[in-house]
């Protein structure tokens, strides 16, 4: 990241600023990637392949390059580690600290807009989840945040009805297939639901003709604005299930969603800029599922985007397996997002952000968003208290309180191994799903895990 534009001292603040900078809004946080490490070798040919043999050579040094990036993984997870407690602890007692003090505090919208009502009522019920008053509702949390930025307005009968219809197909495509009901099968009937186009005979329970033969197609990427920088509900599973395309935020969602629906394990898990699904196959490997095309990735190949670095391994801020209670934890990051875009920052958004953190303390989009937090908040007490240079910081300690968290916060992150991934490298990145060598190794762990007999 290395944003530092100040220097802090602890006990002194005279060499604090050259200048004051002026700061950007920023926007919210899109995180996920490490560094710029180059892990494809330098492959020298004695001979000049043939022809027909280049696509056969080109996927042998594929999997050449995927072989060694997994042991590089392995290597880096075999000591993960964790952010020490007291890191974030220490942060958020200076931050409640500046707080009593109303005069440095960010103004709140919540007196000024009555819609900011929905927001924290889905803050107090999600809440009520993680704090174990409620069952853990990863398809409630969803609504929840995506009916908050609608005002109250969805409707919740009609939101988990559409859910419930596709597990309703996930067991008619098990029974079609002549399937026992496991959870192997039901997490494999997720995935085809979402990836391929299937075939339903009409039951007749609803007076249809018993020959006529429904089609389901698959969900599709939607590339014009998968960051829902146009608009935000692009990356609302209520979106998706309405026009079934999506991206790499509410597809994982909806296959979790259902996975828990179906009564089977399921985790989130994290890549540069990206979202994908891990489920465990009936020899109990973890398997990588890529929604965004329908196809089973390796860890290696995610690796292969050049921009995940071996400290963000071992502090285990991507490819990481997040269970049912992180999930819903991570809602109260997308919660915050949400409301930033209709209201921009207050007080509200650091509640979200530390009722996630303290689930998924390494959650590095969730720390990103704090950032952006303590950013506003000092540009805020700049422009209120006239702060131009060191002279007119000096007359406010609060603010230099407030600088000093905002870096420590940047420098979490840099330690955590966080690089961002440029847009057009994550796009070319997605687009290579699309190679001959990323499908042949679909189709073999299809095959490892006989997924094909679900078709």
């Amino acid at each position: 990241m290395k944003k530092h534009l100040l220097i802090i001292l602890l006990f002194s603040t005279t060499q604090l600023f050259g200048q004051i900078p002026t700061f950007q809004t920023p926007q919210p946080a899109n995180l996920g990637t490490y560094g710029n490490q180059n892990f494809f070798p330098n492959q020298q040919q004695n001979k000049f392949p043939q022809a027909n043999s280049l696509e056969q050579l080109r996927l042998q040094q594929q999997r050449q390059i995927q072989e060694q990036n997994q042991r590089l993984i392995n290597q880096a997870t075999s000591n993960t580690r964790e952010i020490p407690p007291d890191v974030l602890r220490d942060i958020w007692e200076m931050e409640q600290a500046e707080k009593r003090n109303a005069q440095y505090r960010l103004p709140s919208y919540k007196t000024t807009n009555a819609q900011t009502q929905a927001y924290y009522t889905a803050f107090e019920k999600i809440a009520e989840m993680l704090d174990g008053k409620k069952p853990l509702d990863l398809k409630r949390a969803v609504f929840l945040v995506e009916n908050a930025y609608f005002n109250s307005s969805m409707s919740w009968d009609k939101f988990n009805q559409s859910i419930q219809d596709k597990v309703n197909l996930c067991h008619t495509l098990m029974k079609q297939k002549g399937l026992s009901d496991n959870p192997h099968n039901r997490k494999m009937a997720i995935f085809s639901l979402m990836s391929d186009t299937l075939k339903f005979k009409n039951t007749g329970f609803d007076g249809g003709d018993l020959r006529k033969i429904q089609i389901h197609l698959p969900y599709q990427y939607d590339f014009k604005d998968f960051y829902g920088k146009q608009s935000w509900t692009s990356q609302f599973v209520s979106k998706l299930l309405n026009t079934k395309k999506g991206q790499c935020h509410s597809m994982p969602l909806l296959y979790l969603i259902l996975a828990q629906e179906m009564g089977v394990e399921a985790y989130l898990s994290t890549a540069p800029e990206h979202y994908f699904v891990r489920v465990k196959d009936k020899n109990g490997n973890l398997q990588n599922l890529e929604l965004t095309n329908g196809m089973f990735t390796s860890n290696a190949f995610i690796l292969a985007s050049g921009f995940i670095k071996t400290e963000a391994l071992r502090n285990k801020i991507y490819l990481d397996t997040l269970g049912l209670q992180a999930q819903v934890a991570n809602c109260l990051s997308d919660l915050a997002q949400g409301y930033y875009k209709k209201f921009g920052f207050d007080d509200f958004i650091a509640n979200c952000i530390d009722k996630n953190l303290a689930v998924t303390p390494n959650n590095v989009h969730a720390i990103a968003i704090k950032s952006d937090y303590y950013t506003v908040w000092f540009q805020y007490l700049q422009q209120k208290f006239g702060i131009k240079d060191e002279a007119s910081l000096r007359k406010h300690p609060q603010a230099i309180q407030v600088l000093r968290m905002r870096n420590q916060i940047y420098d979490l992150i840099d330690n955590l191994g966080f690089e961002q991934m440029p847009k057009e490298n994550y796009e070319a990145w997605l687009n290579t799903l699309k190679e001959a060598a990323q499908k042949q190794e679909d189709a073999e762990i299809r095959k490892t895990i006989y997924l094909n007999e679900i078709k």
